[in-house]
């Protein structure tokens, strides 16, 4: 081998070819596009190899078929080739036919071309054959598609058999029309060999590629590949030894080794089975051997269509049970994996599965439930153990059964059962009925059997703590509710019967709008809306239960899921008829006399400044009286404060008295008492309401330290149109109150904007 001189020592031309290959390769762009184009052409390649492959095979085999060929008619005994390219076509996708096509087509004309067939009789017999393949392989192509399973190939098998009969009638016919001016046969005799011939090649061939797989292949060339020959051995050997002599009829010999190859390798060895003893089978009768050569009064072509009813019976014998054993080996291996995949679950699943009879008897108990109760799987085989069941559980165990037994199809029960240990397990058995598999057919209970201890005893817990917090809640003085964003109530506290009357289940599931009433309803609507929005928002509003309004606040509080959306709204609402009643008690206090009930200081000023002014607005008069009591102390120094009181409170009511509801008595201090009469059309008539006064207050004091004498004195100020200010009209009636004192009491005097004479 020629060696390169390089840097650091030799190299082959191929090692150096190798090194920059290698650092060609490393370049990335060049790396892909390599890639690319090699396992196209790789693919490409392949695909051409086939195709020239396909073509040599069908070479091959028709060449052996034409030798094995009569002298007249060029017509084959038995015509493998077409049966072959069938098979190939049902194997591969619709889109490389025409390749397959093709390629058949070339290998039947290059073996009809080289045994001597003209250029045009090559070429005619080579289209008859194509023709025949599509005419058989489009229609069981339409019937059964890509889906080569045996079994569905024998569910359609009536309709592939009559395609398989018709298809080769045409291109028999064709080709008897072209050999019957070359062969010097008659067209009959011609098409009776060709018919037949095909035919069988396809009935023998096609199942032959359709079964082979990749358990055929390691049944010929595997571990089990002695038996396999031995057995194809034994039918060739039996075959060569029925057909090798002509005096006895042993024909039906052949068939219990065929039979035998069947049930070895199933439907592929039918198929290799009717192969090897057709080829035996035909070549000793061509050559004038075998039991048909008994038949001494029939020709060659009849012998030859004898062989051939032989090989169609032996084919109509031998595929049945191939089908059927294929069938039934699918099944068996499907009822195994099916099994291991059960066993798999059953023995590795945490949950116990249990297989029973009606009557509650275990047949199967899985081995998980020596984990979950620390008994074996024979120890809780058989009857039921009722005495492991807990005491308060057994009756609903028994009424469960009990309905199953009367039709019910699926149940689920929660109940306890005793541990080897002796501690109870909750378990949760989910039964469903289902048709038996036992030699009796009777149904069967499924259970599958689970460990709930740990989630009954959260579930415990969180009963617990909604039991605590429904106390808690039930309890508190606030009405606590959820509502959903469509309003309806999902969740209200015991508080609601205690403040509207209405039980909890009345409540549950109403709309709110019945829950707050129209009004306060509407009242409420923007802030609910908001609420379901995300934002916080409060209103006030008033219950009326029992005639007694309660004054409350509402809080509005979005409840939100974990991807933040809003589901629903918490209410919360206060009662503040305490605070309410409170802030209007202040205000009272504010604006009244703690003693008297009547309008104090601060209210009269307001009180005689909105007179003032609506008489300003009317032009009407109004008169402002200053009274006060005569020696009243005197009373208290005598009497003590307690009866100065009772005083007080009787002078303000008698004084209350005689004036108009719309008029105005207010206490400033002491016994200092205001009046304000509005509407005074003249002085006369304030003058008549101070008459009334003295009168009223005249009369005797019912007091507790007896009957009183007490009087008044009275200082009116007549004010005409309004426009004296509130302080002036006051230091008026004051001013006149002390010149009525300083005159001798228990009198009025009135003063006006003019000088009017004065009364006693």
């Amino acid at each position: 081998m020629r060696l390169l001189r390089v840097r650091g020592g030799h190299r082959t031309l191929a090692q150096e070819l190798r090194y920059r290959l290698k650092v060609f390769d490393q370049m990335p762009i060049i790396t892909t596009v390599q890639t690319a184009f090699s396992d196209r052409t790789a693919n490409t390649a392949l695909r051409i190899a086939q195709l020239v492959g396909i073509a040599l095979l069908l070479a091959c085999v028709s060449w052996a078929g034409i030798a094995l060929t009569r002298e007249y008619g060029r017509v084959a005994t038995i015509w493998p080739a077409n049966g072959i390219l069938i098979g190939l076509l049902l194997r591969t996708s619709l889109r490389r036919w025409p390749s397959f096509m093709a390629a058949g087509f070339a290998g039947n004309f290059v073996a009809d071309f080289l045994t001597g067939d003209p250029l045009a009789l090559a070429v005619g017999l080579t289209f008859c054959n194509s023709l025949e393949v599509l005419l058989a392989a489009w229609p069981i192509h339409c019937l059964v598609r890509n889906d080569l399973d045996p079994v569905k190939l024998a569910a359609s098998a009536r309709r592939i058999i009559a395609w398989v009969l018709l298809a080769p009638v045409v291109p028999g016919a064709l080709a008897g029309l072209m050999l019957v001016g070359a062969a010097g046969a008659s067209f009959l005799d011609i098409v009776a060999v060709w018919y037949p011939a095909d035919m069988l090649g396809i009935v023998l061939m096609t199942p032959f590629v359709l079964a082979v797989n990749r358990r055929v292949a390691q049944r010929l060339f595997g571990p089990r590949r002695l038996a396999t020959l031995l057995s194809l051995a034994f039918l060739g050997a039996i075959t060569v030894g029925v057909f090798c002599q002509d005096t006895l009829p042993l024909l039906f010999l052949t068939f219990p080794p065929l039979l035998w190859v069947v049930f070895r390798l199933g439907l592929a060895g039918a198929a290799l089975g009717l192969i090897l003893m057709s080829g035996i089978a035909v070549l000793f009768t061509l050559h004038g051997h075998g039991p048909l050569a008994l038949v001494h009064a029939a020709s060659i072509p009849e012998r030859i269509l004898l062989l051939q009813f032989f090989v169609a019976v032996a084919s109509l014998m031998a595929y049945p049970v191939g089908v059927v054993l294929t069938e039934r080996q699918r099944l068996q291996q499907t009822l195994a994996e099916s099994e291991r995949r059960f066993r798999t679950f059953s023995e590795h699943s945490s949950d116990v599965i249990i297989r029973a009879g009606m009557d509650g008897s275990r047949h199967y108990v899985s081995p998980s439930v020596v984990e979950i109760l620390g008994w074996s799987a024979d120890a809780t085989q058989g009857d039921m153990r009722l005495d492991c069941i807990h005491p308060e559980d057994r009756a609903g165990y028994l009424r469960e059964l009990a309905a199953m037994q009367g039709g019910k199809r699926d149940s689920t029960l929660a109940y306890r059962f005793r541990h080897k240990d002796g501690h109870y397990v909750w378990l949760e058995s989910k039964c469903r009925v289902v048709p038996g598999t036992g030699p009796d057919g009777q149904d069967e209970i499924i259970k599958v059997v689970r460990d709930i201890s740990r989630r009954k005893e959260v579930e415990d817990a969180l009963a617990k703590s909604e039991r605590d917090l429904r106390a808690v809640t039930d309890n508190l003085p606030v009405l606590i509710a959820f509502i959903d964003t469509h309003r309806i109530v999902r969740f209200c506290n015991a508080t609601h019967e205690e403040w509207l009357g209405y039980s909890n289940q009345h409540l549950l599931g109403c709309h709110l709008s019945e829950l707050l009433g129209p009004q306060a309803y509407a009242e409420q609507l923007d802030v609910f809306a908001r609420a379901l929005q995300g934002e916080r928002g409060e209103f006030d509003l008033t219950l009326n239960h029992g005639g007694r309004p309660r004054y409350a606040r509402v809080t509005y509080m979005p409840r939100r899921a974990e991807n933040g959306a809003v589901t629903g709204i918490y209410s919360l609402t206060m009662d503040l008829t305490a605070i309410k009643t409170a802030e209007q008690q202040l205000m009272r206090l504010a604006r009244h006399d703690t003693l008297t009930g009547l309008p104090n200081r601060y209210q009269f000023n307001e009180r005689l400044e909105q007179a003032l002014a609506r008489a300003r607005r009317t032009g009407h008069a109004l008169a402002v009286m200053f009274l006060d009591i005569d020696h009243f102390k005197t009373i208290n120094d005598t009497q003590g404060h307690a009866i100065g009181d009772e005083v007080l409170q009787e002078f303000g009511r008698r004084v209350h008295g005689c004036v108009r509801a719309t008029d105005m008595i207010a206490r400033l201090a002491g016994d200092e008492f205001v009046a304000v009469v509005e509407n005074m059309r003249t002085p006369e008539e304030s003058q008549f309401v101070a008459r009334k006064i003295l009168r009223a207050v005249g009369e005797p004091f019912e007091s507790s330290a007896g009957a009183m004498d007490v009087t008044t004195s009275i200082g009116i100020a007549f004010i005409r149109d309004g426009s004296t200010p509130a302080a002036e009209a006051l230091h008026m009636a004051d001013t006149a109150l002390y010149e009525v004192k300083a005159h001798g009491r228990n009198a009025f005097r009135l003063v006006a904007d003019a000088p009017l004479a004065q009364s006693a």
